[in-house]
């Protein structure tokens, strides 16, 4: 078996680019068919926001929909739009009523095209396990969020520097970041969900389903440089990380008609379980990084399809508070522990290149 050996990780984070080699990228037939697609439609301008004249607040939107056990369970499963039927109708009206309710009592909170796409309003409804009230204001929390921390301006410059992946159609980023910062968190907290295209740019990683591969090593966290780098600078950079990951799953959950997820895998190796034995440093460095993502799994959530943690010691004690530490809680169930032996496990997800 031969892996491809290339990958986006910032020099010297060798451990990232092995576990990659152990992982392939797109299928060739998925790749061939986005190359021969029509152009996507243009993307409304960097500075876009809803621009439609808001909807009556008609009685049947505004009411709270309600659904038994069973049907919440049917809506749980994921489908193509295409098949979205009465009860998700329901649910989708209430949201939009509440979303464009919310952006005339705060005209400042008013969403993007994609924060108010019906995709996105989707994924708050299915956290909340479709309690529809919960789910509105989840999202008009998370539109409140991104006011506060400029997550807006993020997105403006990320979709003009990747004009071509979100306007026509193309398989491929051309950057990364768009701030000499967003190199810098690469480089002290190595992930990556690209690899260098053959003709320039980064090509996404995909697993056999079409979701987004994510890899992370938390493990060569460099605490040091992470305090370093500076609380404000590592957050924005993080911002800016998590803002280009959301609008590469909305792309592909628009050209999909499904909602895209992401396969991540997570290499626990080097990571110390035992708080007693971090250094003061360690401790600060990883309390920066729990802080700059604190935020999302509120404002960006069902993004996840499964959790791969690999490298996992061997005591069984750990499990627990482990997947506390790493995953919302709500995505608990969607972690798979794995030791050193992973490959066959996660070659069911990802396809190993032959």
């Amino acid at each position: 078996m031969e892996f491809f050996s290339t990958i986006d990780t910032p020099s010297g984070n060798a451990p990232a680019a092995e576990l990659a080699r152990a992982l392939a990228p797109a299928p060739t037939s998925a790749r061939s068919s986005a190359a021969t697609r029509a152009p996507s439609p243009a993307w409304p301008p960097a500075s876009a926001t809803v621009v439609s004249a808001p909807s009556a607040a008609s009685s049947s939107s505004s009411v709270v929909p309600v659904f038994t056990a069973d049907e919440i369970r049917l809506l749980q499963d994921p489908i193509p739009f295409s098949q979205y039927g009465d009860m998700h109708e329901r649910a989708l009206r209430y949201m939009r009523w509440r979303r464009d309710d919310a952006a005339r009592q705060e005209p400042e909170i008013a969403p993007t095209v994609e924060m108010a796409s019906d995709a996105r309003l989707m994924r708050f409804l299915v956290a909340k396990a479709f309690d529809c009230p919960a789910a509105a204001e989840m999202y008009i929390g998370a539109l409140r969020w991104r006011r506060e921390a400029g997550i807006d301006e993020l997105r403006a410059g990320l979709l003009a520097a990747n004009a071509p992946f979100f306007t026509q159609g193309s398989s491929c980023l051309q950057a990364l970041g768009v701030h000499a910062r967003d190199d810098a968190l690469m480089a002290v907290h190595p992930r990556t969900f690209t690899r260098p295209a053959p003709d320039g740019g980064h090509e996404l990683l995909r697993d056999r389903h079409g979701n987004l591969l994510y890899i992370e090593c938390p493990g060569l966290i460099v605490a040091a440089e992470v305090i370093a780098l500076g609380a404000a600078e590592y957050t924005a950079a993080a911002h800016t990380s998590q803002e280009l990951l959301q609008l590469i799953l909305d792309e592909l959950s628009r050209r999909a008609g499904r909602l895209v997820l992401v396969l991540r895998v997570v290499d626990m190796n080097e990571v110390r379980l035992v708080k007693l034995m971090q250094s003061r440093q360690e401790k600060e460095g990883e309390r920066l990084v729990k802080e700059a993502g604190k935020p999302f799994a509120d404002a960006y959530p069902t993004t996840t399809y499964k959790n791969f943690l690999i490298n996992l010691p061997a005591a069984a004690g750990v499990a627990a508070p482990l997947i506390k530490a790493v995953v919302p809680a709500r995505s608990a169930k969607k972690v798979v522990l794995l030791g050193s032996k992973f490959t066959e496990e996660l070659h069911k997800e990802a396809t190993p290149r032959m």
